[in-house]
């Protein structure tokens, strides 16, 4: 029985299914590629139709291809500085100076930060500016004091400006004085005569006595007495130092009050 079922030829109905099945499934995947081929072409379409009716400035831009440059040949250190910071390092030393000296000290102070010319130009490295600043503001070269006392210009600068009452009560040796807010006392013939003892005056001689004065409360006549005791000073740190800006701005206002009192009548009257 087995024998006669294998001995059995296929259905012919059967092969001709199955190779037109095969027939089919070729077909259908060929149309499937040409028709995403032709969507893809017709979308690519459409959209280069759209970019050109639209505006310039609302059609997509696309970097063309540039080149790179060629590096430059490297610049001498000396001209890439004139490149970058202009025409001051071109300029005379002393030039630079007079240009500065219109700042203040406090203005000067920041332009350091600026660039390492500019550091250079107004930081420790340069003494002769801050000698200037020292001289213009102080009114003196500062040889009496020792100046800079082994620092160097721009640092003492500074720290003259708070140190000015220590520095000139040792100049006034044997004199017994004392330094209150930035003023020098001589207090030699007072010691003794001092109502609350001449140890109390006695313990801050030589030193800024600030804190002491303000912890009593002195009436007006002690203060008044103090006031006799004073050794003036014309360059006072308690106070801003100005610079040449404001110096000339407040001399042409001193002017311009003269000029307005010669020429308006109802000014002439005025102090």
């Amino acid at each position: 029985m087995i024998q006669q079922y294998d001995a059995v030829a296929p259905c012919e109905y059967c092969l001709e299914e199955t190779a037109t099945a095969s027939d089919m499934s070729t077909t259908f995947f060929m149309a499937s590629c040409l028709f995403l081929f032709g969507f893809l072409c017709s979308s690519m379409r459409d959209k280069t139709a759209n970019d050109t009716q639209l505006s310039p400035f609302m059609r997509p831009r696309r970097r063309p291809l540039v080149l790179a440059p060629r590096s430059a040949p490297p610049v001498a250190s000396s001209a890439l500085v004139a490149q970058q910071y202009g025409a001051l390092v071109d300029l005379p030393l002393t030039v630079v100076h007079e240009i500065l000296l219109y700042l203040d000290a406090s203005d000067l102070v920041p332009c350091t930060m600026l660039n390492t010319t500019w550091r250079h130009l107004l930081c420790d490295n340069d003494a002769m500016l801050w000698a200037q600043v020292f001289k213009r503001d102080f009114g003196e070269d500062g040889r009496r004091f020792n100046a800079p006392c082994g620092l160097s210009w721009h640092e003492y600068y500074f720290q003259h400006r708070h140190t000015r009452p220590l520095e000139r009560i040792k100049l006034l040796e044997p004199r017994q004085c004392v330094a209150v807010e930035g003023h020098v006392y001589d207090v030699t013939d007072f010691l003794y005569e001092h109502p609350g003892g001449h140890r109390v005056i006695a313990d801050v001689l030589g030193t800024d006595a600030t804190a002491v004065w303000l912890e009593f409360e002195h009436s007006d006549g002690a203060k008044r007495a103090m006031a006799q005791l004073l050794v003036p000073d014309d360059i006072c740190p308690a106070f801003p130092l100005p610079g040449n800006f404001e110096r000339i701005a407040s001399q042409r206002h001193t002017f311009f009050q003269r000029w307005l009192r010669k020429v308006v009548p109802s000014i002439r009257a005025a102090p």
